[in-house]
């Protein structure tokens, strides 16, 4: 799965960042069958969203895989979250994982990522207004630290999507 998601990231990135990554790229295509059919909702980006493309390409991994525990790492505004559960099967859960409005102490945030941790417009979750609002668990913490187990019950989700923290230690971690 990991490998199969790493696949589908590289080929959505134009960037030239899979080339640096050394992933190898394919198109879309091979991925995600042409004929399947995404819902999106309330995915006007904003500044700390992924791009339209990379959301398209998510949702499309989640309609086609149907998995039926999501785990995400990095909230943000919810956008994500919200397209996860629009795309996911009947009675599935998506799990995602953020910093609190105030990072702790303990967080080893980049200085850009500051703005996007205290940014008070995250906290009305896209998500909340969904008729699949309480398909989704909002946890907060530091992901470095954070005890997944203790949220899958231990159980292991089908589909994650990592975009929490861009510094080295935490995409190390």
């Amino acid at each position: 799965t990991g490998r199969f998601l790493a696949k589908a990231m590289a080929g959505v990135y134009g960037e030239g960042l899979a080339a640096r990554a050394a992933l190898p790229t394919v198109a879309m295509t091979e991925l995600i069958e042409p004929s399947i059919e995404v819902t999106l909702s309330n995915f006007t980006p904003r500044d700390g969203n992924v791009s339209l493309q990379e959301l398209t390409a998510i949702a499309g991994l989640v309609r086609m895989r149907q998995p039926r525990t999501l785990l995400e790492i990095g909230t943000f505004d919810g956008n994500t979250t919200l397209q996860m559960v629009n795309n996911a099967p009947d009675g599935a859960t998506v799990y995602t994982h953020d910093l609190p409005a105030v990072a702790d102490a303990t967080a080893q945030l980049e200085a850009a990522d500051h703005k996007y941790v205290e940014d008070e417009k995250k906290l009305e979750r896209r998500y909340a207004q969904s008729p699949r609002a309480g398909s989704v668990v909002q946890c907060l913490g530091d992901s470095a630290t954070f005890d997944f187990g203790s949220i899958l019950d231990g159980g292991r989700p089908e589909l994650v999507f990592i975009d929490g923290s861009h510094s080295y230690d935490y995409v190390k971690n």
